[in-house]
């Protein structure tokens, strides 16, 4: 049973469906949550890969041993779940005292908002912010990290705020490569203005065949396949920099289970596209994207630095750019970093990500709220101040 201002589960079970929220752990989810939470990722659309059923719960499975995340499902009057966000209490709010909950981040996850079914955003956030306005345990804000600003869901919590004059604090913004449009999807590298950029990677192409046999771009096929190539791409990630520095998967029983699970499901639904370059057979670079329904996201990619000289991976990137290309309509996330420079300078477009925090307006919630944000501006202001100073 939890016993935090919000019915419990065990009530919840013992009474009409009606529309509300509940609160539940991972553990205490029945066979018909589960089918619920699955339909709702199937109802929710592409754009929402790793809010995902099958992905979060290789998260919280891999990540969450203490059991400490929460998921608030708003449930509609038929019993559907119109969405669910996986939030924990936190005490600290960066350098600042302020109790708040906190949405699901994981170094691999690289969109942070919840899974909302289609159509119902504005259900959705009415009825988590008005719970989470009469919980009993004082946090006074939601902090939400990498919402992507073109989001429905991003836009719809916004648009919910804004009605409801509720305060919203944009505590962070980057941006990342990305192709949104069709026009985009006219590759830089094949058609675009960089003809030297292009001469360059076919002159790399072919003196990696001339130096190691034939060039092959080979897509997984069946499960087996797929074993393979998780197996080989935990070995190659960790061979590299990666693994000297302890970032790699394999290094990580927690990463590596997440990455397993996840490319797993995501090929057993036909979401991922797992892909490896060859020569002389091989493996000196690999990559895999899940892509669905008019929507693409990079997941990971890992190359051989002895090959390093021939560019392999950004061979390996040309080849999934054409892959993309044969669907004109797609968005594609990169979900790179916003600093890496090579996909920067081949991809046109740019997806912008915010850090968001919500104010909660509980029994003196606005009030820590506002205090707390007016402490951070000004630690902000004094932290520029003092660069700007040693500079």
């Amino acid at each position: 049973m939890i016993a935090l201002g919000f019915e419990s589960v065990e009530r919840i079970a013992a009474m009409p469906v009606r529309p509300g929220l509940r609160v539940a752990r991972l553990a205490e989810l029945n066979a018909n949550d589960n089918a619920a939470w699955c339909r709702l990722t199937r109802n929710s659309g592409a754009d929402s890969v790793f809010a995902s059923e099958w992905f979060v719960r290789a998260v919280l499975t891999h990540f969450d041993p203490g059991c400490e995340h929460r998921l608030f499902i708003s449930v509609d009057a038929l019993g559907e779940w119109d969405g669910v966000a996986v939030l924990t209490a936190h005490a600290r709010l960066g350098r600042v005292r302020l109790g708040h909950w906190r949405g699901l981040t994981n170094p691999n996850q690289f969109t942070g908002m919840p899974l909302v079914r289609r159509g119902r955003e504005r259900a959705f956030w009415s009825a988590l912010l008005a719970a989470l306005d009469r919980q009993a345990t004082g946090e006074a804000a939601l902090r939400l990290n990498d919402c992507p600003a073109d989001h429905r869901v991003t836009r719809a919590l916004l648009d919910h705020c804004s009605a409801q004059g509720r305060a919203v604090e944009q505590l962070g913004r980057r941006e990342r490569a990305a192709l949104l449009s069709s026009h985009a999807l006219i590759t830089q590298m094949d058609r675009g203005p960089t003809p030297k950029r292009q001469a360059r990677l076919r002159s790399l192409e072919r003196k990696l065949e001339r130096d190691h046999g034939p060039a092959q771009y080979v897509q997984t096929a069946s499960a087996d396949d797929v074993e393979a190539w998780i197996a080989d791409f935990l070995a190659l990630e960790a061979k590299g920099w990666k693994g000297r520095g302890g970032s790699a998967l394999a290094s990580s029983p927690g990463s590596a289970g997440l990455f397993i699970d996840a490319v797993r499901a995501a090929h057993a639904g036909g979401a991922i596209t797992c892909i490896s370059l060859k020569v002389g057979g091989q493996v000196i670079a690999m990559s895999s994207f899940f892509m669905d329904s008019g929507h693409g996201f990079g997941f990971k990619c890992c190359f051989d630095e002895a090959f390093a000289s021939y560019a392999p991976g950004i061979l390996l990137l040309r080849r999934i750019m054409t892959l993309v290309g044969e669907w004109p309509e797609m968005q594609f996330d990169s979900c790179s970093a916003a600093t890496e420079v090579t996909i920067n300078a081949l991809w046109p477009e740019r997806r912008a990500l915010l850090d968001l925090c919500i104010a909660i307006d509980g029994p003196m919630g606005g009030t820590r709220y506002a205090a707390a944000m007016s402490a951070l501006r000004a630690w902000h202001w004094w932290k520029n101040i003092s660069v700007a100073e040693a500079v």
